[in-house]
């Protein structure tokens, strides 16, 4: 997700300074390995489930043998992920729209499958990933993932991308291999009206569960929430949000937060919002929603980026 008010995917000096030390204790032999990955996996467009088993236990023993060191080198340390704050774990395969971005086997933000060939993010989030479809446990093969290359990116024209200015705020990436569409990868459908003041949703990822910059969850993470009304959420942001942006959340505890960004919200079973923005930390502070680009807004201009390419 993004960070909330600065944006999620942002890194402490402190955190980087201790990475580069535990970077200093990688064994060469750890470091051939994961070269070895990279390179057998950097030419193709996707990657079969038995190559995904041989990352998942890369990653995993990475952690538990420090190795995660040379992954930190490589500026895709586990510790800069995100998750939802306050949420509980999905049902597996319940959100199967689901998307995890990864630069290498660091998770970077979330996202939405929209269409077998197209995923939808936050514009704050980078160009190029290696997409994961049909995710729960990120360290387990649960024998329902897809993984893909980005290709195309194409990023919302007025997106400017300032510190105080969020404003459209979405992204999007086209897949080199088209998804295949299972029980577990199904895309979300755009929504024909905007959601209004109180209405029920649910947003989820692998961002934050704690508070910002604690790990991340291993499974896939769910939290109800509520739409905010414009003026509650002008008053706690004054002159920042516009009608291209909606607010959800504020009950204490329960937050989109380090790590969730571009992840979708959810209302009535169609995609209302996609995880932009919000309070600088903690995540879900009472009275404090956060702030979502409101798809409604963009449906026009998203179908015709999908037609034209």
């Amino acid at each position: 997700m993004s960070l909330l008010g600065v944006g999620r995917s942002m890194k402490r000096p402190l955190r980087l300074r201790l990475r580069l030390r535990l970077c200093d204790q990688g064994g060469e032999s750890s470091k051939s390995a994961f070269i070895k990955i990279f390179d057998r996996l950097s030419s193709a467009s996707d990657v079969a489930p038995e190559e995904l088993h041989i990352i998942k236990i890369q990653e995993v023993a990475a952690m538990r043998l420090g190795v995660f060191s040379f992954l930190c080198a490589l500026g895709l340390s586990w510790a800069d992920k995100e998750k939802v704050f306050g949420g509980i774990e999905c049902d597996p395969n319940s959100q199967p729209w689901q998307v995890g971005l990864f630069e290498g086997t660091s998770l970077r933000c979330g996202g939405v499958l929209i269409d077998r060939r197209w995923v939808l993010t936050a514009a704050h989030c980078s160009s190029r990933y290696w997409v994961r479809l049909g995710e729960h446990s990120l360290s387990r093969l649960d024998w329902t993932e897809q993984i893909r290359r980005s290709g195309l990116s194409v990023t919302h024209p007025g997106y400017q991308g300032a510190l105080q200015n969020h404003e459209h705020d979405l992204r999007l990436l086209r897949l080199r291999t088209p998804a295949r569409l299972t029980r577990s990868v199904q895309p979300l459908p755009l929504p024909s009206t905007c959601a209004v003041a109180g209405t029920n949703c649910h947003m989820s990822g692998w961002g934050t569960t704690n508070r910002p910059w604690d790990p991340f969850p291993d499974r896939l993470q769910c939290l109800n929430l509520s739409i905010v009304s414009t003026d509650a959420c002008q008053a706690v942001f004054p002159g920042r949000i516009t009608d291209n942006m909606v607010c959800a959340g504020g009950v204490a505890g329960k937050d989109a937060c380090q790590g969730d960004s571009g992840g979708p919200l959810v209302c009535g079973g169609v995609l209302q919002g996609l995880v932009s923005w919000g309070s600088v930390e903690p995540c879900g502070q009472k009275g404090i929603p956060g702030v979502y680009t409101f798809v409604c807004k963009y449906v026009d201009w998203i179908q015709m980026i999908m037609r034209s390419y």
